[in-house]
């Protein structure tokens, strides 16, 4: 599940690309360490400076085209242009991202690009899907847009203590993925899930986002579902209204925004939105049965946990998933009749530690013959391709490869290869490692990302999810020739 993630402090203000927001994310972390420079440059639109290195340069247009795309229409829709020159920070990967020295948090692998009031730069890392790098785009300078509304000159807000009031998240952040246009099958099911089981956030109690604990996400989409409702009954000239009314606001005050705007202050409104969502979802919710009543839970844990990329044992008799906390992530292997946990693989597993375990793609892959579990582990912003043998519980090999991102590996059926992909400049392939030899083979070459692969059972053939003008849609690879074929169609996405 791709998400995206958001850090909000005093003067900042981060991205979510696609689960929750690991808490430890929050925090500064003292121990964070740049190991690298770039060699800057420059490139210059009409309303944009972009700052780059060589290693970028082909992202550079690009970014350019999308950022004036997403200026022009915020401003028409805002009746604003922003005072000078937007500064975006351009990174090839999340990894040279995680270097940044804007700001000192650390950068986890779910946050996808941030924004700061006081010189508004806008830095974003390209993660492999243009879809994704256009919205993230959009997001963030729809954030400088209500920096420059709000605020204005930032230095005499700072004397007046102005700054330390915020308007409400659920407002600012619902709006920036409105004008991303960031809503898909995954935000719904989100709250389609917190409307069956009444667990719906009111949106006065959503000034920040610290009542949500983990489910952070809820918060963004509860946020752009309640900014749809206002354009969609108001009008929308009422977001810029709204943002010039909090503008004047001291204590950037929304009940009097919504009262001087829409007559109706945020309790009224948030009444009018709940109503609306249950009134279009609950007759469709109404109809499904729910998961408790056709499954079996297996991972019977406090909520601070997130289990997630749940595979079978070739056997069936076992699952492993990767759970994680907001200080660790680790592989339990549990009994699928009743969760019992059979067996761990934690950092102390293996030779090194790591810091986190890649959850992109298929996440984690079992071996045919139900001895070892295939997985990327991250320590020092490296990915390692890692396999581990259940039954001794030694770890068999830890590999660093050459490229930016590793993600989704997927055991070959006779146990001797590994398919996986992987990023490098920018661009993201699918690739096969022979195990005996440690030989890496490219299997495609192409502008396009590829989201996650996987073995056909019995065949020498690849299923993989790859993006095709904004959706994901599967294709099949025959290994030996290498002849690709795509097998399904449709404005849906399509993930293996």
């Amino acid at each position: 599940m791709n998400k995206k993630v958001y850090i909000t402090l005093i003067l900042l203000s981060i991205s979510l690309l696609i689960i929750s927001l690991p808490l430890s994310a929050q925090f500064i972390d003292v121990n964070k360490v740049n190991d690298r420079s770039f060699d800057w440059m420059t490139y210059k639109t009409t309303h944009f400076t972009i700052y780059y290195y060589p290693e970028a340069s082909h992202l550079v247009r690009v970014m350019g085209d999308m950022a004036e795309i997403a200026y022009a229409k915020i401003s028409e829709i805002l009746e604003h242009d922003v005072r000078k020159k937007i500064p975006l920070i351009l990174y090839k990967s999340h990894a040279d991202f995680r270097q940044t020295n804007v700001i000192t948090e650390t950068l986890t692998e779910g946050v996808g690009g941030f924004s700061e009031l006081l010189k508004y730069r806008v830095v974003i890392p390209f993660t492999g899907s243009m879809d994704d790098f256009q919205k993230v785009i959009a997001h963030e300078v729809t954030h400088v847009f209500q920096f420059d509304i709000l605020y204005k000159n930032i230095i005499s807000h700072i004397y007046t203590g102005e700054f330390l009031y915020s308007p409400p998240l659920w407002f600012v952040e619902g709006m920036s993925e409105y004008m991303a246009d960031d809503w898909n099958a995954e935000g719904e099911m989100v709250l389609k899930d917190a409307i069956f089981n009444n667990e719906i956030v009111p949106l006065t109690q959503l000034q920040d986002f610290s009542i949500l604990g983990s489910r952070v996400y809820l918060g963004y989409k509860e946020g752009q579902s309640a900014v749809t409702f206002l354009v969609e009954k108001y009008g929308i000239d009422k977001l810029s209204e709204i943002l010039r009314e909090l503008a004047i606001s001291r204590t950037k005050d929304i009940d009097e925004a919504l009262k001087n705007t829409i007559g109706i202050d945020l309790k009224e409104f948030n009444e009018e939105w709940e109503e609306s969502i249950k009134k279009r979802y609950l007759p469709e919710i109404g109809a499904k049965q729910t998961v408790n009543s056709i499954g079996t839970n297996l991972t019977k844990t406090k909520n601070d946990y997130n289990n997630i990329k749940p595979v079978w044992s070739p056997s069936g008799d076992l699952i492993a998933y990767i759970a994680e906390t907001s200080t660790k992530s680790e592989i339990r292997i549990v009994s699928s009749k009743d969760g019992e946990i059979i067996f761990k693989i934690n950092s102390g597993s293996i030779d090194g530690g790591y810091e986190s375990i890649r959850e992109t793609g298929s996440g984690l892959s079992w071996s045919h013959n139900g001895d070892n579990i295939a997985f990327i582990a991250n320590k020092d912003d490296k990915d390692f391709l890692t396999i581990v043998n259940i039954i001794t519980g030694k770890m068999i090999k830890k590999l660093a490869l050459p490229y930016d991102v590793i993600y989704s590996p997927s055991w070959s059926p006779d146990d001797k290869r590994i398919a996986f992909i992987a990023l490098k400049n920018g661009l993201s392939d699918i690739y096969i490692l022979n195990i005996s030899d440690d030989s890496v083979t490219q299997m495609t070459s192409d502008i396009y990302q590829e989201h996650s692969v996987s073995w056909h059972p019995t065949e020498e053939k690849l299923i993989y999810s790859a993006e095709r003008n904004g959706r994901y849609k599967l294709f099949l690879l025959d290994v030996q020739s290498q002849n690709i074929q795509q097998i399904t169609y449709g404005l849906q996405n399509d993930v293996s």
